[in-house]
């Protein structure tokens, strides 16, 4: 796919790159904070009364390099919030505009006035253009780069274009120190190709520590557990579903419900029984039959800052519908139900004792459990213990809020839903099979993939 025009140039709004290597000098060498700038000269001057003035040559004020060039987007864009701070600060601070590129002037004169024209501002800012020894005493990669000199002329700063403002040059007046962030533009190796800082792939190297907002999917590792979960705090959010099938995935994101263990919140995946795919070949999102795991994959999502439960889920199922080329909805339809009603015999209501929660094949063991935290474990278990029963989604018509107590029976076919109604039927439960207009999730190609 081609890069169409317009990102390209909202990049360079944001950043530009200029070609540099360091050339070595002998007249001049790299100043750093801290350093004292030495008694070299500014010359090919506009907007100055003399052809030149020294680094040191402005009368106790403060000194502020902003260099540009003629790609630099944001610093031209600046320009008329330099042209007031400089007019602000004319007793105190000396703002010039540094192009080591264009030593022509009527180049440089014939760039202004086209801009002068357009933006309707008359540039009267001092300009020092076509110096590349300055490229040296104050090396670069990137624009804009702001060099600071206190009244001392000592190197205070250097930063990029944002820190240079009313605030931090009121603050650097009164001598205050501020803690701004130092443009270092070091010449560090990236492959674009691969993720950034990790394993020493670009600046810092902090393997994604200091990242926030990194969306990942991953095949299948044995080295992780398979899990899924989600954490929410003040400055930290994240979900993970991990060595799972995208069909197993996707009803997780859709599951809206949680189950709190430790810190992580646990997910209960939406029922099979109301999911239907509509695909031309769904092999690509279900458990491959040959036990391979080619078919299971892990998904996560961090973001540094407070992202609710439903919206980390949102996110998550937009970026696997993005790349494995589905989308997914709710419907309403009518299918055959496994309905879960009251009959003429009183609950069994909780009174005392610990949670259970056992359903096994030819056993039932609950207590302390609400009516959708049964139906959320049969759901689970009634389609390995019988594929057929595994398609009727379960509807919860008791109108019962409490929770249920013991319910036991040992020795039963769970496979069999008509023995499993009886022995719920003396507890003031039973099942029938009904048809109801239920919500389904339908998971179809994307025809625009």
């Amino acid at each position: 796919m081609k890069t169409k025009p317009i990102v390209w140039l909202s990049l360079c709004l944001l950043f530009c790159k200029v070609g540099f290597t360091q050339t070595n000098s002998p007249n001049v060498s790299p100043i750093k904070i801290g350093d004292k700038v030495p008694d070299y000269p500014l010359t090919n001057l506009l907007n100055y009364p003399s052809p030149a003035v020294k680094l040191n040559g402005f009368n106790n004020k403060i000194l502020i390099l902003d260099f540009w060039n003629f790609t630099c987007s944001a610093c031209i864009g600046s320009w008329p919030k330099l042209l007031k701070l400089q007019k602000e600060f004319q007793d105190q601070v000396q703002i010039v505009l540094v192009n080591t590129e264009q030593s022509d002037t009527n180049k440089v004169k014939d760039f202004v006035r086209k801009r002068e024209k357009a933006f309707g501002y008359k540039m009267d800012l001092l300009m020092a253009n076509g110096d590349k020894q300055l490229r040296v005493l104050f090396p670069h990669y990137s624009l804009p780069h702001v060099v600071w000199v206190d009244k001392s002329g000592t190197v205070k700063y250097i930063t990029g274009g944002p820190e240079l403002n009313e605030l931090t040059i009121r603050k650097t007046i009164a001598n205050d120190n501020m803690n701004l962030v130092t443009k270092t533009d070091e010449r560090v190796s990236a492959d674009f190709s691969k993720p950034l800082f990790i394993n020493g792939n670009g600046v810092g190297a902090d393997n994604g520590a200091n990242a926030i907002f990194t969306s990942i999917i991953n095949p299948y590792s044995a080295d992780i557990p398979t899990y899924a979960g989600f954490y929410t705090n003040d400055h930290l959010s994240y979900g993970y579903i991990s060595n799972h099938s995208i069909l197993a995935m996707i009803r997780v994101l859709w599951g809206g419900e949680w189950h709190e263990w430790a810190a992580d919140k646990t997910p209960v995946s939406f029922p099979a029984a109301k999911t239907v795919i509509e695909m031309n070949d769904s092999t690509k999102i279900i458990n491959s039959k040959d036990g391979s795991r080619s078919s299971r994959y892990t998904i996560q999502l961090r973001i540094a800052k407070n992202v609710s439960v439903e919206n980390l889920q949102k996110k998550m199922l937009a970026d696997l519908e993005q790349y494995f080329g589905f989308t997914t909805l709710k419907e309403k339809r009518t299918k055959k139900c496994l309905i879960l009603s009251r009959n003429k015999h009183p609950l069994t209501i909780y009174q005392n004792g610990k949670k259970r929660d056992v359903i096994t094949k030819f056993k039932l063991d609950i207590n302390n459990v609400s009516v959708p935290q049964l139906l959320n474990l049969l759901g689970s278990r009634l389609a390995s213990f019988n594929v057929n029963l595994g398609r009727y989604p379960i509807i919860d018509e008791t109108n019962f809020t409490g929770l249920l107590g013991t319910i036991n029976f040992d020795g039963s076919n769970m496979e069999d839903i008509n023995l499993v109604s009886q022995m719920l039927s003396k507890h003031g439960l039973e099942f029938s099979l009904q048809e109801r207009e239920v919500d389904v999730l339908v998971i179809r190609d994307n025809d625009n993939l």
